[in-house]
């Protein structure tokens, strides 16, 4: 849950809204619009594998 709170703050600093859920927190999820660009999916993959390093590595 603690990792998941970090890649979910760390993605909202990059611009990448996301929701946390789950039963213990540790879920994060990506919710995009039904009308979504390839180049868009592309931009929000690489927020959140920037956030997940920098959540990972702290």
């Amino acid at each position: 849950a603690a990792t998941a709170a970090r890649a979910h703050a760390a993605a909202a600093e990059r611009g990448l809204l996301l929701l946390t859920c789950g039963p213990h927190g540790n879920v994060v999820r990506m919710i995009p619009p039904l009308i979504v660009t390839a180049d868009q999916v592309d931009e929000a993959v690489g927020l959140w594998g920037e956030a997940v390093a920098a959540a990972v590595t702290g």
